[in-house]
Order: C-alpha cells, then structure tokens, then sequence
C-alpha cells in the first residue's frame, strides 16, 4: 500500500436499518489526500441494489423515523439561511421520500449548525442539539471570533477538536419534521449550570427526554457530568445524578440506562452497562464483564452491544441477566444496528480489509457491499502475525507485520496512544504503508492498554506510569526479534502519537542506545505544564498520578523533558499547532532541550490541525 492509495479507500459507517423492510443506510467516507479532507455520502442498499443516496451530498448520521417514511441525516447545506453564501455549518436535513430519490428539505437553521438529533418514538418531533452562541458572539464568522477578546472565568474553556466553551452554550431543541411549528429552546429548563449536553434518549412514551450534559464545579476548575430527566411538555428538569460520565443513554422499558462510568476518578477502568435511578448509585448490568464497552442499542427486551477484547470489537446481547456473544467470527467490528426483532447489520473488517457491510440472521451472515473489492485486490496488504507475549507481568498482545521478500528488514516499533485503547486485528493504514515500503512493524498492548480488563488498565498508575508499561513493550519487541530472524535488531526505530508520544521519548531517554530513530508525534513531554495548558488538564494527572497538579514531584519524574539530556536517538518531532490535548508548548520545549542535548533532530508542525492531526 502507497500513501497515494489513501485516495481509493471507500469506508463504510453508521449503517441503519428501515424498520420494516430490507433497506439499509450508511455512510461512506472517502479521504481526499490533495483536497486535505474527507468527504462523506450517503450510501442506500436497496434489496439488492447498492447505490449513492439521490441528492444527500455531503451527508453523516442517518437515521430512518419509526415508521420509516422519512430519513433525517447531518448535512453541509448548499446556504446560509440567507441564502446568500455557502453554509459554514452543518445542519439537519430530511429526505421525505429517500427511496424514490426525492428533494431533500433543510430542516435546521441555527447560527453555528446542528451537532446531532434523536427521533422522538412516534415520529412527531426530533430532539437535536445545536451550539448557541452566547451574548456578543452572534453574528461573528470566523474571522471575526478569531480576533475578539475572551474573558476567562473557567477551566476547561476549550475541548480539542471540538470547541470553545465561553462564547457558546448547547441549545436542545424540539424540532417539527413538517416544519408547521418553530423549533422549541428547551435549553431554558436545564437544571442550573448545565452548559453542554451529550447523550439524549426519548422515554418510549414520547414526554420525557434523558439528557447527560456538563457544568463546573463550584470552584471552576473542572467540569462534572449530570444526568437529569427533562419533561419536555411542562419543561420541568429532574436531576438524577451527577459526577462520572455517561455519554451514551437509552431506556429499556421504563429503565434508564446509561453507557460510562458512575464517578470521574473511576477511569481509567472499563467503560461499562448502568442502571441509572435517582437517589441511588448505578447499578452495572454486567458486573462480570471486565471489558470496555464502546456503544449498546435495544433490541426488544434485550440490548446489543460492542466491547473490546484482547485487540477484537466483538457483538454480545444482553437478555435479562444472560450475554452471549454474535457472530464471534465476524472480524472487527466497527459500528453495528439492530431491531426489536432482533435483525442486525453491522460494519466489520480485518487487518487486510478497510470492512464492508453485512447483514446477520440467527444462522448467517450476508455481506450486503462490495466497496472495497478493487482495493483489495489491487492494493497489497500484508497480513499480520499475532502472539501473546509473558512479560513476567502481564500477557500481551503482540503483532507483527513483515514486509515482502527474505532480506532483513529494518524494524519500526509502534505505540498507540491512550493509554487505555487497543491495537487489534483491524485494518490500519498506517502499518501498511511502512511494511509496504521494507519496514517490519511491531506493535503490542501493554500494560495501561484497553481489552484485558481493569488490572491491565490501571497496571500504570501512580509510581508504575513509565515502569511496567516500558517492560511490557521492550518484552514484545525482545520476543519479536527472537520469534523472527528477518527482523534486523541493529536497525530499530521508534514511533507513536499521544501517549505513544510520550513512551516514545521516555523510551529513548532511558535506552539511549537501543533505538536508531525515534517520531514523538503529539506527545505528553511534561507534565507540570501539560497540568495548566491541556484541555483534561485538572482531571488527567489526578486519574493517573493520583495527585493534583500542583504536585511536582512525581510530575517532574515522571516527564521525559526532565530527562531529554539523555536522549541519543536522532528524533522527528510531530505535533499540531491547535492541539489543545497535548498543547504544542510540549513539542516546543522538547524540541529545545533536544537541540540543547546536541541531538540530531527536527520539528514538523501542522497549523491549523488539532489532536487528531488527519485521523479525523
């Protein structure tokens, strides 16, 4: 695979069941490397037909109405509601007749666009969320709210990739899809201090939302979750709990569930299934499941849901009190719908297929598309080879790609970021690429990874934070290079991004001479000021270090800027000028103390780019 094959990718997402027939939606998004973005369609499959949605343009978030009549999705719009220039932000659209290819009708209008929406259970009315801009900020383009003064009151003020919080509050609004009524603020009612909203979900009668949204604490320096029902007739919030975090909500019956965390210092640990009932603490649904759950639907009585183990995303149901796993050997799933019937779709692939869409009964799997068929068989991937590996600690897993032929190859050890996610058996440009131009690429989850349950999670917290993870990862390369003769252990290089950042500098200031190169790309360099300029800044070093910012001692230890001098590896620092995660002062410093060191090195910074640099 070459860079220029970024271009031939066609990844599917979001696919969405009608509720009565065999019709599935979904989005396809496609990178446009030259353009520098990615554009995203609707895709329809029809039966058997597989075709662009008529008139959708760039389109995400379908979702059919209860009936199926309507679909509504998230769309850049043609105009302003003016009329007079391009739209700057997306907005809410309805195809009324989606399946003749019909004209589609802007159904939302709002100054900074509409980030999402739910259908309400008889179809009458939608809930959709839209950032408002707060007194002296309306009216402003870009430009304009680029240059205004901001007067700070709060931290966080701003959230990487996402927005600012001081100039804009989130609006929930009651939207009519005939558009014969004016969309209702119900943003008024919110309990006090709420400014942004999340996860929404309708009671199954229609009168009540469950909302999850944030507010500051009392002395402003952090935010904290609440969820609170809100009877949208009367316009009466009731406060049901606060602290954790729950980003995703649902009723089953008359039970509200949501998926998270009940406390915020209970991460890092699996994202689980609650109970939520006011006045007592979340109940979870799977005590036993020591797994992070990444996104749950209702089937019925029962609820579907996705959960990573061991480097695989893998379909389980909930019925009562019973799991079991779907399709087990359906590969890596991405994104999945399911009806009260229990018929399912979902997206899946593999570390040699970008994935496709399939459509599941109780005895088999269909694959309904066929968007990849000429990449993959005119691209070549590499599959790769996976062991366990025992670091006297830990087991864990471990993958290695080889690039074609017999010669040695030179070997680039990669670390993803988190720490608590998962490399795993799906496709991944990235090491196609290296592996296709003669590199061997090792990548591992070690201990701090998601997928092997809360002791692995917290395995590196406090004290152990650079310590067993660094063991986990030098264990893997170590077996890698044993395990195969090809890989040449006088050329190994060292890379990752975020946390991957940060193991990457560490490990080249405590091995000065293992590596022959290193790419710290949007690393954690130090905390002390990681603490007082990252967006999770007054949350993150208490989760992991268990202290408060102003604790130094452990911050100073544990950051590879204090201990650059040592570095010998010749480095490429990467990182983006608007990354309010890992705030682009980190390169900076680091940067410096490299040049200081007399170590060969270079910075490479993206204007305009955010954490997510081009994953996003």
């Amino acid at each position: 695979m070459k860079p220029q094959d970024l271009d031939r990718l066609r990844l599917p997402a979001e696919p969405r069941l009608h509720p009565k027939d065999d019709i599935v939606v979904f989005t396809v998004t496609r990178p446009h490397v030259e353009k520098d973005r990615y554009d995203k369609t609707l895709w329809i499959r029809d039966h058997d037909v597989v075709h662009p949605l008529a008139g959708a343009g760039k389109a995400w978030s379908p979702a059919w109405s209860p009936g199926g009549r309507r679909l509504a999705c998230v769309a850049m719009c043609p105009d302003d509601p003016d009329g007079k220039k391009p739209g700057e932000h997306p907005q809410v659209v309805i195809h009324d007749h989606p399946l003749a290819g019909g004209p589609t009708r802007q159904l939302t209008a709002f100054e900074l666009g509409a980030s999402s929406f739910t259908w309400s259970p008889d179809g009458s009315r939608l809930a959709v969320l839209a950032p408002l801009p707060e007194e002296g900020w309306a009216g402003l383009d870009a430009e304009g709210r680029g240059k205004k003064p901001r007067r700070i009151t709060a931290v966080p003020w701003r959230y990487d990739s996402s927005a600012t919080l001081d100039d804009r509050r989130t609006g929930l609004f009651l939207v009519d899809p005939t558009e014969q009524r004016a969309p209702r603020d119900l943003s008024p009612y919110f309990p006090a201090g709420v400014i942004s909203v999340g996860g929404v979900a309708w009671h199954p009668k229609g009168k009540v939302l469950a909302v999850s949204g944030s507010r500051y604490v009392k002395d402003r320096t952090r935010l904290e979750d609440v969820v609170f029902l809100l009877d949208v007739d009367r316009g009466k919030a009731t406060e049901i709990h606060s602290d954790g975090s729950f980003d995703s909500l649902l009723f089953l019956g008359e039970s509200l569930i949501g998926l998270g965390l009940p406390r915020i210092y209970d991460w890092p640990n699996p994202a689980g299934l609650y109970r939520i009932v006011k006045g007592k603490k979340p109940t979870p649904l799977l005590p036993d499941l020591d797994r992070s759950i990444d996104a749950v639907k209702k089937a019925g009585d029962a609820l579907v849901f996705l959960y990573q183990d061991q480097g695989h995303r893998r379909l389980a149901r909930l019925d009562g009190e019973e799991m079991e796993d779907l399709h087990p050997d359906a590969g890596f799933v991405h994104d999945f719908d399911v009806r009260d019937d229990g018929d399912l779709v979902f997206v899946a692939g593999n570390p040699t297929d970008p994935g496709e869409v399939y459509r599941a009964s109780a005895t088999r799997v269909e694959k309904l598309t066929r968007l990849g068929d000429d990449f993959r068989r005119d691209v070549r991937l590499v599959a790769p080879e996976h062991f366990v590996t025992n670091t006297k600690g830990a087991e864990v897993d471990t993958w290695v790609f080889l690039p074609r032929g017999k010669k040695p190859a030179p070997v680039l050890l990669n670390i993803h970021g988190g720490p608590a996610t998962q490399y795993g058996f799906n496709f991944f440009d990235e090491f196609q690429v290296y592996v296709d131009a003669g590199y061997a690429v090792v990548a591992c989850n070690p201990r701090g990874s998601s997928g092997r349950g809360s002791d692995h999670l917290r395995a590196v917290m406090e004290e152990n934070w650079g310590v067993v993870d660094m063991q986990d990862i030098l264990a893997c390369l170590d077996a890698a290079l044993d395990r195969f003769d090809r890989l040449d252990r006088k050329r190994v290089g060292v890379m990752g991004g975020s946390y991957g950042g940060f193991m990457t500098a560490w490990l080249t200031a405590q091995h000065p001479k293992r590596f022959r190169s290193a790419v710290v790309e949007r690393g954690l360099l130090y905390w002390p000021t990681f603490c007082g300029t990252s967006d999770i800044a007054t949350v993150f070093a208490h989760m992991y270090m268990g202290v408060e910012p102003t604790d130094r001692d452990i911050l100073e230890r544990k950051s590879p800027l204090t201990h650059a001098a040592r570095t010998k590896s010749p480095t490429l620092i990467v990182h983006s000028e608007q990354d309010w995660r890992c705030p682009i002062e980190q390169a900076e410093q680091y940067f410096h103390a490299l040049l200081r060191a007399g170590v060969q090195t270079e910075f490479l910074r993206f204007p305009g780019e955010s954490h997510e640099l081009s994953r996003s």
